[in-house]
């Protein structure tokens, strides 16, 4: 198993999104367009404040749709049904990630990530692995807030 090296640098600045904010309407911060558009670029099509559900749903939609395809050239029923079960895994997965911290002691509470998330807040995190590194999308309320994203060490390599 690889352990993931964890690089931030963008990510982290959704922990101030809120303050920046308030500190534009008060005049007193600029925020880089650069660093904005990498940020954005970077999320794709999640935005700042989308529902868990609406999360959940994007990535079963991408799974679904990177699966189209091969399926569709499944050469036998055999090789369809095994291509489904693993797009429902895949799926089954994202689903089961979901963590709330709660007060209750989790696996995560000890991990490269302790401090990035706090209990009795209504905080969850979505877990999604994607080929070279984890993501970790946070909600509070249910809305995301911030993304996480730890590389795996051979993407230094």
């Amino acid at each position: 198993m690889f352990r993931p090296l964890v690089l931030s640098a963008f990510l982290l600045s959704a922990l101030s999104v809120g303050s920046i904010a308030e500190a534009q309407k008060k005049g007193q911060a600029k925020v880089s367009s650069g660093n904005a558009a990498a940020l954005h670029s970077a999320l794709g099509d999640l935005k700042w404040g989308m529902t868990k559900k609406e999360v959940l749903d994007h990535f079963t939609k991408a799974i679904r749709e990177k699966y189209r395809k091969p399926l569709a050239k499944a050469p036998d029923a055999i090789e369809a049904d095994r291509l489904r079960h693993e797009m429902n895994e895949a799926i089954r997965k994202i689903h089961e990630s979901v963590t709330s911290f709660d007060g209750e002691t989790t696996g995560w509470d000890v991990s490269f990530l302790k401090g990035e998330f706090t209990h009795h807040n209504g905080e969850e995190m979505l877990v999604v692995r994607d080929e070279n590194s984890q993501n970790f999308y946070f909600f509070i309320d249910g809305k995301l807030w911030k993304w996480y994203k730890a590389f795996d060490a051979k993407v230094f390599a």
